[in-house]
């Protein structure tokens, strides 16, 4: 069996035993209430909509291919938001595929001028599936080459398609003054029983999800970091992200009519496992577009070269409100 099938039924392997984390991204500021219901419609803007797409392990690997579609609006007379989020992920040469539609609520309770409160609970609907006509096995070889209509002996798997509910909920605390940080936890699949595609005595396992975030304001110059941890059963994620953006246009004093451009660059580590360069251009706190690229350090990259794959991220955002600023 090659390299590269063995990696591909790995992948498979990893992800029916339920110890894989669901699909993450590296960017995962970008759809924050993807990990924390909590955090949807926390944005400047009153609405936000976006599109990432993600790619892992893209040379003969054929790895994962991650796509997501968000929305998130922040109504402006009471105090609650709500955030959808589409999310589509392929793995491997086996089309192991993961289906997500899911709305988020989210409640948030001022503490006093600088503090605030907030808590959100998710629900929705996950379909997985997988073909394994995609791959090839050894007893497929004929001691030549690959024979196709050879029986490939294997019993242990078959095409299955399974479909479930879903539900998390998470809180999230922040300050604002004298620098704006925030701490947030949540947990997903509540209450579900199935593996990863079929009702079972082993259910899928709870993902704990904790973001710590930090950003500071200047003139002309902000900076911010962005810390994600996960635990799912055995397996666990760190990742932090640090950025620095210069800002130049004009915004008002007066105002919360604010048009000013900004261009940004940073770094991202997840432990173990990537270094990840970022870039990005956001045009008068409108639209955004950011590019980011995973640099394999751990022992993957024996096979995929370090080439980790590059995520890609096209943001909008839109606010109304546009009162007198009170100093």
């Amino acid at each position: 069996m090659t390299r590269i099938y063995l990696i591909s039924i790995l992948i498979v392997l990893a992800h029916l035993s339920g110890m894989a984390q669901d699909p993450s991204f590296s960017q995962f500021y970008q759809i924050s209430h993807w990990y924390n219901p909590a955090l949807a419609g926390n944005d400047e803007q009153e609405v936000k909509a976006g599109i990432l797409y993600r790619r892992q392990w893209a040379n003969d690997l054929n790895g994962y291919k991650t796509n997501a579609v968000n929305a998130e609006w922040a109504m402006r007379k009471i105090p609650f938001s709500l955030g959808l989020i589409i999310l589509d992920d392929k793995a491997g040469n086996a089309n192991l595929k993961t289906f997500n539609a899911l709305i988020s609520g989210s409640y948030k309770q001022k503490l006093d001028r600088n503090q605030d409160l907030s808590a959100g609970m998710q629900i929705g609907f996950v379909q997985r599936s997988i073909n394994m006509d995609g791959l090839k096995w050894d007893a497929q070889y004929n001691g030549f080459q690959y024979d196709p209509s050879l029986d490939n002996k294997e019993r242990e798997f078959s095409n299955r398609t399974g479909s479930k509910f879903d539900l998390a909920a998470g809180v999230y605390y922040k300050m604002t003054k004298p620098f704006e940080i925030g701490v947030g936890y949540a947990f997903h699949h509540l209450g579900q029983e199935q593996t990863y595609l079929q009702n079972g005595r082993d259910k899928l396992p709870i993902r704990q999800a904790v973001n710590i975030d930090f950003r500071k304001k200047f003139e002309k110059f902000g900076a911010r970091v962005n810390a994600l941890v996960q635990r799912q059963r055995g397996a666990m994620e760190y990742v932090v992200f640090g950025r620095g953006e210069y800002r130049f246009g004009y915004d008002s004093r007066y105002t919360t009519e604010n048009n000013s451009s900004a261009l940004y660059v940073g770094c991202g580590y997840r432990h173990g496992s990537a270094i990840i360069p970022t870039a990005g251009f956001n045009w008068q706190r409108k639209l955004e577009v950011g590019v980011s690229f995973d640099i394999v350090i751990s022992k993957l990259n024996n096979a995929t070269g370090f080439f980790g794959g590059p995520e890609l991220v096209l943001i909008y955002r839109y606010r109304t409100d546009k009162r007198m600023r009170l100093r």
